[in-house]
């Protein structure tokens, strides 16, 4: 009899040893969210009819967790019928952990013009990467949020060929604690929070992201027998390169949960390595 109750507790002791181990994991991380929207700005066009962009990626920096990605969903924008309507395009939703961050880097996959004679064609990119220095403050159970308004008139150039060459300049506004509403055209309006950064970053012909940066509307583009930019380097040549992102690092992707405005489903990004 003593022996039987001697088993029964040991029996009870390591079950409840089993529950203590496997149930003691890593407490969820605090997170709020932030939401991804793209506009533009830019005044009269020309002959140019439509740009349409499309985006590959955008990442969050900070200085604990490097880059980490918010949406890898590729999206097209038409920019000057956002424009047109005065509208903010929802890009993103993601659950970020709670935390400063201190970059946002957008990965652009290609740029089409199409002229009011209907003709369309790719334009050349110096880069696919713009990075944005500025904050992008998440507190957890609060809503945060970044509009990228994507000035074409001061983007589009066209090259000594006659082709079109698009140098991005992005002006980046971000808020902490704002109101965030989304239509069911996936249009956002963001009202209320506090304004953490308002800043512009261009690209120039090498490729680098700059502060208050845009190629000049007179500045002359060479472009290469393989389509790529001649680069003047003050008598030197050279190509320009997406390796040239003056702001990129070499960081790990940490994943983020996020909804793109696609299908409004879940997207979980696997963990992976990012040399940019």
């Amino acid at each position: 009899m003593n022996k039987a109750i001697t088993i029964i507790a040991i029996l009870a002791i390591v079950f409840l040893a089993g529950i203590l181990l496997f149930g003691a994991g890593e407490e969820p991380k605090a997170s709020g969210q932030v939401y991804f929207g793209i506009t533009d700005a830019a005044a009269d066009m020309g002959n140019i009819s439509e740009i349409t962009m499309t985006t590959e990626r955008v990442e969050l920096h900070s200085q604990t967790e490097g880059w980490m990605t918010a949406s890898s969903e590729q999206e097209s924008f038409n920019l000057l019928e956002l424009n047109a309507s005065g509208q903010n395009q929802l890009w993103a939703q993601a659950d970020v952990n709670e935390g400063a961050y201190d970059r946002v880097r957008v990965t652009i996959a290609s740029v089409e013009v199409t002229t009011e004679d209907g003709e369309t064609t790719e334009a050349t990119l110096p880069s696919n990467h713009v990075t944005l220095d500025g904050t992008v403050n998440v507190t957890t159970g609060a809503t945060s949020s970044v509009l990228l308004d994507v000035e074409a008139d001061r983007s589009i150039h066209v090259a000594a060929d006659s082709s079109f060459v698009f140098a991005p300049v992005i002006q980046m506004e971000t808020r902490s604690n704002s109101n965030v509403e989304v239509t069911s055209e996936n249009m956002l309006t963001i009202t209320g929070g506090s304004v953490d950064a308002d800043v512009t970053f261009g690209v120039d012909l090498a490729g680098n992201s700059q502060a208050n940066f845009s190629l000049d509307a007179d500045q002359a583009i060479e472009l290469n027998e393989d389509g790529s930019i001649n680069v003047d380097l003050g008598g030197e040549s050279a190509t320009s390169s997406d390796d040239n992102d003056s702001s990129a690092d070499v960081e790990t992707d940490t994943e983020i949960n996020a909804e793109t405005d696609g299908a409004g489903a879940g997207v979980e990004v696997e963990t992976e390595a990012n040399v940019q």
